[in-house]
C-alpha cells in the first residue's frame, strides 16, 4: 500500500474512529451555567482570529494540581453546527463542524507530538486544503501525526510512518496507559452565542506514566515532566492551494464533509490557533518519600482520605519530618487490626469501644466531612446536564435495597415474556419513573429509563458510611415503615428480599437472587437445557446468559468512594448488562455518551467537589407548614449536625442521633476521630503520633486552601472546641499513661461558640456562582454547595448571590425577567442582615425562618 495518498482508506478508518470515540463516551455538551467570571478567577488568554475575531478561553485552576476537573470556558468560537446547518447534536459527533478540542499535553509549550488525541483524530485531510500545514513543526506525507511518549519512543498512529515506507495493517500503536484510563482529550461544542464549557478531567504521573507523566519524574535523574491544557477551536479550512476548486468540497461522496470536524483539530491551521495553559502540579499526594520501612502506618476512614493524603506531604518535610501512610479501608476492617494489635492509628466516625480492645484508647477529632448522592445526568435533546436534584430517605431506601424493576439486557424466555416482568411486576423501572421522585423533581420529567437508575453505584466493604446511610433511613419514619413492607402512596415496595434486612447496616448488601429465565436447567457442559413451550423439544442455551441473577448484573459496586466519583465523571456504569457473544459473558458496557449520562452513587463530599460531580439535596424534617426541608452539605449545615450531635461520655466520640437533627443539619455530615493507643507504644512512636494529631489541630491544616498541608475542599474545619480535645489527645498519646482525657465541652450544642469555628483562609465550601475561581469548586460543580441549609439565612451577600444564580439556572427565563427586580432587592436587604438574623433563620418555626423558606420555594416554583 502507498503511504502517499491514504485517502482511499480514510472512510473506513474515520468510521471506525467515530464508532470508537462514541463507544468511549469522549464527547462533552457545553454546560449551559453562568459563563461569567470575576476578574481573578483562573487563567484567561486570547487569540486573534485571521478574519480578526477574537477567541478568549478561562481555565479556573491552572496550578497545584492533582488528578481533579477543572472548568473550561470559551467565547467568540464559530457556532458548532451539523452539516446540514442544523443545531448541534451531542449524539452525533461525526457530522458536527466547528467542534473544540480539549487535551492534555506533555510541556509548557507542547508540540503535537506530545499531546493525546484521539488515534484517528489526528488525521489530518490532503495538505493541499491546509497551506499554513507547511509552516508549523513538520509535514507528515500520510496525514497522521505520531505521537511521542514519555521515554522518547513514537507511536504510529494507525500504523502509518510519517514520511515514507507503507502504512501496515492499520493496527494502531499507542502507550498502554491509554488502554488503562483513556485518552486525556475530550470534544465540545460551542453554541450559537459563540459560548462554550466543559468538565475536564486533568492527570497526573500516577494514573498515565507512559503517555503524559505530568507533574512526576518518569526517568531516573531528570526534573518531573512538565504539562499543558490545550484548546483548539477547530475552524474552516483555508483551501488556497490551486490544485483545489473554488472554495473547499463539501461533500459526503467527495468525503471531504470533514474538513471542518474533530478530525481537523490537529491541522497546521487549527494548531495555529490553540490556547494554551500550563499546569503546575502538586507532588504525589498521600506519598512520603522517606524510608517506607521508617513511615508510620494509619488506616480507616475513606472520607477522612482526602484531608490526610493532603497533610502527610507536609508531615514528611523539614528538618522534624514525621514520615507517615494512610491505607483507606474499611473502618470496621481499621478496628478489627486495631483490636488484634495490627495498628495503633486508625480513623472512623465511631469509636473503638473500650470493652473490644485491651489497650486504653483516646479518640481525637481529626475531620468533618460527609457522604453524598452524587449523579452524572443529561437531560435529553442537548438541554443541558441536570444540576439540582433532591431525595428524601425513603427513595434513598428504594436505591439501595434493590426495589426498582431493572431492565433486563437479555433475551425473552421462550414464553416470549421480557422475564423482568416477573420481577416485581408493579414496580417502576428505574427512579426516573418513581412518582414519588417525579414529585420531588417535576422539571425532570421525561428522562431516559437507562437500568443506570435503577441500582446506584456503591462502595463494598464493613464501613461506618452503610451504617450511617443506614441509621438515617431508619431515623425517617416514611423510609423505615418502607423497609419494613409498607408500601408508598403509588403502590411501590420494598424488594422482599430485603424484609429481613438487619439494618443498621455495616454494608450494602446484594440480597435479591430473581433468575432471569425461570425455564433454564444447568447441563453437567456448563450448557442450559429448556423445553420449548410449542414444540416440546430440548434447546440449550448458554447458562451464563440466560440463567443470570438478575440484579447481580445490574449491581453497581466499587471498593473505593474515590473510584465512585471518576465513573460518574466519566459515565461509567458498574453494571454487566451487555453480553459478550465472544468470550461467553456479561459485560460492562462503554461509557455512557455526553448527552445521555444517566448514574447515580453515594460518594464522600470531598471526592464530589474534586470531581465537579453534582450533589443531592438530602430531605430533613419539615417545615412548620409541613412540607419537607432540603439541605446541602456546606459550612452551616455540617456545622448544625455537630450541634445536633450526642457525646458518648465514655470515648469523647460525637454521634448523630438523626432522630434529633435539627431542620438546618445535614444528615451526611460525619466526624471522623483518630482512635490512637495511650498505652504500649514506645518513645519514638508515641511522640510521631501526638506531633500528627497536633498537626492535624493546627492552623495549617485545619485552613482551606489547594497547598500541601491545608484542608481541602469538602470539609468543615474543625472548631476551636475539636481542635483542643485532639491537641489535649496528643498528650495523652505522648505520655502513655493510659490516659482517657474527657473532651473539653459537655454538650456539642455548644460547639463553634468560643470562636475560630472556622478558618477559610480565602477559599471555602460556597461555590462561586461565576463560575469559581483558582481556589474554589465553580458552579457546574456540586451546584448544592450554593445554596446555605434550608431554614438558614445566607450567611454573607456572596453566599446569597451563589444561591440564587444557581436556582435561576433552573427557573423558567419568563420567570426570572417577572421576579428578577424583587429577588435582587431581597438579596441587597438579605445582605445587609444576614449576620444579626441568620441565628433565627436557622431556628424551625420562628417568622424569619418562615420568611426564608416562602422566598426560596418561590424562587423555585418560578
Amino acid at each position: 500500500m502507498k503511504t502517499s495518498d491514504p485517502r482511499p482508506r480514510r472512510v473506513t478508518r474515520l468510521l471506525a474512529a467515530v464508532g470508537l470515540v462514541l463507544a468511549t463516551g469522549s464527547f462533552s455538551l457545553a454546560a449551559q451555567l453562568p459563563a461569567a467570571a470575576q476578574a481573578d478567577s483562573g487563567v484567561t488568554k486570547e487569540v486573534t482570529f485571521e478574519n480578526g475575531d477574537k477567541g478568549r478561553v478561562t481555565v479556573n485552576k491552572t496550578e497545584n494540581m492533582r488528578r481533579e476537573t477543572v472548568r473550561v470556558e470559551w467565547s467568540g468560537f464559530l457556532p458548532t453546527n451539523n452539516v446540514s446547518g442544523l443545531p448541534f447534536n451531542a449524539l452525533q459527533p461525526n457530522s458536527e463542524r466547528m467542534p473544540v478540542a480539549v487535551m492534555q499535553c506533555r510541556g509548557k509549550n507542547p508540540t503535537r507530538e506530545q499531546c493525546v488525541w484521539y488515534e484517528y483524530g489526528a488525521d489530518r485531510y490532503a495538505l493541499e486544503f491546509d497551506p499554513a500545514e507547511a509552516a508549523t513543526d513538520g509535514v507528515y506525507e500520510t496525514g497522521y501525526v505520531p505521537f511521542v511518549d514519555t521515554k522518547g519512543e513514537t507511536h504510529y498512529l494507525d500504523d502509518c510512518p510519517p514520511v515514507g515506507g507503507e502504512c501496515g495493517d492499520g493496527i494502531t500503536d499507542h502507550p498502554g496507559d491509554w488502554f488503562t484510563f483513556g485518552r486525556q482529550a475530550r470534544l465540545a461544542f460551542t453554541g450559537a452565542d459563540g459560548k462554550g464549557a466543559i468538565d475536564f478531567e486533568v492527570r497526573t504521573g500516577d494514573e498515565m506514566p507512559n503517555s503524559l507523566g505530568c507533574g512526576r519524574v518518569i526517568v531516573p535523574g531528570t526534573a518531573p515532566i512538565e504539562c499543558s491544557l490545550v484548546v483548539v477551536p477547530v475552524r474552516p479550512m483555508p483551501c488556497t492551494s490551486p490544485d483545489v476548486p473554488a472554495g473547499c468540497p463539501d461533500s459526503i461522496s467527495d468525503d471531504y464533509t470533514l474538513l471542518n470536524s474533530y478530525v481537523m483539530a490537529m491541522s497546521g491551521s487549527n494548531w495555529k490557533n490553540r490556547f494554551v495553559f500550563p499546569l503546575d502540579f502538586l507532588p504525589q499526594e498521600g506519598y512520603c518519600p522517606l524510608d517506607a520501612n521508617a513511615r508510620l502506618p494509619m488506616a480507616g476512614s475513606e472520607i477522612a482520605a482526602e484531608a490526610v493524603y493532603r497533610w502527610i506531604p507536609a508531615l514528611c518535610t523539614g528538618a522534624a519530618a514525621i514520615p507517615s501512610s494512610y491505607t483507606p479501608v474499611g473502618e470496621g476492617e481499621a478496628r478489627r487490626q486495631y483490636h488484634q494489635g495490627l495498628q495503633s492509628f486508625v480513623v472512623g466516625s465511631r469509636p473503638v469501644r473500650p470493652e473490644d480492645t485491651d489497650r486504653a484508647t483516646a479518640h481525637a477529632p481529626l475531620s468533618i466531612g460527609g457522604f453524598v448522592f452524587a449523579y452524572m445526568i443529561d437531560r435529553p435533546d442537548n438541554q443541558q446536564q441536570v444540576t439540582h436534584l433532591r431525595l428524601n430517605a425513603r427513595l434513598v431506601a428504594k436505591l439501595i435495597t434493590q426495589s426498582y424493576r431493572g431492565r433486563w439486557g437479555g433475551e425473552p424466555d421462550l414464553s416470549g415474556v421480557d422475564p423482568t416482568t416477573r420481577f416485581l411486576p408493579n414496580q417502576p423501572e428505574t427512579l426516573f419513573g418513581d412518582q414519588e421522585f417525579l414529585s420531588l423533581n417535576p422539571d425532570l420529567t421525561g428522562l431516559i429509563l437507562d437500568s443506570t437508575m435503577s441500582t446506584p453505584l456503591l462502595v463494598t466493604g464493613d464501613g461506618d458510611l452503610p451504617h450511617a446511610v443506614t441509621s438515617w433511613l431508619l431515623a425517617d419514619p416514611d423510609a423505615a415503615a418502607f423497609l419494613k413492607g409498607t408500601p408508598d402512596q403509588w403502590g411501590t415496595k420494598v424488594n422482599p428480599a430485603f424484609l429481613d434486612w438487619p439494618t443498621p447496616a455495616d454494608q450494602f448488601d446484594y440480597r435479591d437472587t430473581f433468575v432471569g429465565n425461570r425455564d433454564a436447567r444447568p447441563a453437567k457442559d456448563g450448557q442450559c437445557t429448556v423445553t420449548n413451550p410449542t414444540t416440546g423439544a430440548e434447546e440449550r442455551y448458554t447458562c451464563a446468559r440466560h440463567a443470570a441473577q438478575l440484579h447481580e448484573l445490574l449491581a453497581q459496586r466499587s471498593s473505593k468512594l474515590r473510584d465512585i466519583g471518576t465513573n460518574l465523571l466519566n459515565g461509567q456504569t458498574l453494571q454487566s448488562t451487555e453480553w459478550d457473544l465472544n468470550a461467553g459473558v456479561w459485560k460492562r458496557p462503554a461509557p455512557q455518551r455526553l448527552g445521555g449520562r444517566s448514574l447515580i452513587g453515594i460518594t464522600d463530599y470531598a471526592t464530589a467537589l474534586r470531581y465537579r460531580v453534582p450533589v443531592a439535596e438530602l430531605a430533613n424534617g419539615k417545615d412548620a407548614t409541613g412540607r419537607p426541608v432540603f439541605v446541602t452539605p456546606n459550612d452551616q449545615s455540617m456545622l448544625a449536625a455537630v450541634r445536633s450531635g450526642v457525646l458518648d461520655q465514655t470515648t469523647g466520640t460525637i454521634g448523630l442521633d438523626y432522630t434529633k437533627l435539627g431542620a438546618a443539619a445535614y444528615p451526611g455530615t460525619t466526624i471522623d476521630y483518630a482512635a490512637v493507643a495511650t498505652t504500649g507504644l514506645t518513645a519514638p512512636t508515641a511522640d510521631r503520633y501526638a506531633k500528627i494529631l497536633e498537626f492535624a489541630a493546627s492552623p495549617q491544616a485545619q485552613t482551606t486552601g489547594p497547598n500541601l498541608g491545608a484542608l481541602p475542599l469538602g470539609y468543615l474545619p474543625l472548631p476551636e472546641e475539636l481542635r483542643v480535645q485532639t491537641r489535649t489527645v496528643a498528650t495523652a498519646v505522648r505520655e502513655q499513661k493510659a490516659a482517657v482525657p474527657p473532651p473539653p465541652f459537655t454538650d456539642p450544642k455548644t460547639i463553634g461558640t468560643s470562636g475560630g469555628a472556622s478558618a477559610r483562609g480565602s477559599v471555602g465550601n460556597t461555590v462561586n456562582a461565576a463560575g469559581g475561581n483558582n481556589n474554589s469548586a465553580p458552579a457546574a460543580g456540586p451546584a448544592a454547595q450554593a445554596a446555605a441549609p434550608a431554614g438558614a439565612a445566607p450567611a454573607n451577600a456572596e453566599q446569597a448571590t451563589a444561591k440564587r444564580a444557581v436556582v435561576n439556572t433552573q427557573a423558567d427565563r419568563s420567570g426570572f425577567l417577572k421576579w428578577g427586580l424583587p429577588i435582587a432587592l431581597a438579596l441587597g436587604l438579605l445582605a445587609a442582615v444576614a449576620v444579626p438574623l441568620g441565628w433565627l433563620g436557622s431556628q424551625p418555626g420562628t417568622p424569619v425562618n418562615r420568611f426564608f423558606l416562602g422566598l426560596r420555594d418561590a424562587v423555585r416554583r418560578r
